[in-house]
């Protein structure tokens, strides 16, 4: 091999992840970053790349292709979701509950959707908020795709923390601050104000 050539090689490999790290930090500041970062990362993972939250809403789609799950519309918020159908066989599938417990960038296999999926639980400390999957449908996947998606996750995180995005940590906190509401426990007025935003409610509904 030419020492050139290789040197270029090397060259180019890094500009392009350097690229890709300086784009999704500014990803963080954008409108909607969470669409931002998926974007950003399609060449990348070089396969679709979707967010979904506790509850199955997807967080972020901004691209869809052939073979992908065609997402349901939740009839009272309009918000888009995993199709029911699915969540039920997830609540019964034994590799998917299993899943849930995942620490690191993990494959899930094609026993239920006919293609693998890899994916990152994301983890607000010690609370599972969410999930990240790279849908194995325009290439096949590569070992450098799980650093690749766990750095993707590290940042969507950080993205969470700085631009206090409310739907992937507020979910599994509902039934609790229904529970202390009803015993009298105090809340303050700015957690049932956020409750209510994500809940897509009124104050007078």
């Amino acid at each position: 091999e030419d020492p050139c050539a290789v040197y270029n090689t090397v060259q180019q490999i890094f500009e392009k992840y350097a690229a890709w790290d300086s784009a999704l930090q500014w990803a963080i500041q954008a409108e909607k970053p969470l669409d931002r970062m998926l974007t950003v990362s399609q060449n990348i993972f070089e396969n679709p790349l979707f967010i979904h939250d506790t509850d199955f809403y997807i967080l972020s789609c901004p691209r869809w292709v052939e073979g992908m799950l065609r997402w349901e519309t939740e009839s009272r918020t309009g918000r888009e979701m995993v199709p029911m159908d699915l969540i039920n066989e997830f609540k019964v599938d034994e590799e998917y509950l299993s899943s849930l417990k995942s620490r690191q960038v993990s494959m899930f296999s094609a026993t239920i959707r006919g293609y693998r999926i890899l994916f990152a639980n994301l983890w607000n400390h010690d609370r599972y908020s969410g999930r990240v999957c790279v849908d194995e449908l325009e290439r096949s996947m590569r070992k450098s795709d799980y650093l690749h998606l766990e750095y993707l996750a590290g940042m969507i995180m950080l993205c969470m923390e700085r631009q206090k995005l409310l739907w992937l940590s507020v979910g599994s906190d509902i039934d609790q601050f229904f529970i202390d509401t009803l015993e009298g426990r105090e809340s303050g007025d700015q957690l049932p104000r956020d409750y209510l935003r994500y809940l897509d409610w009124a104050r007078e509904d």
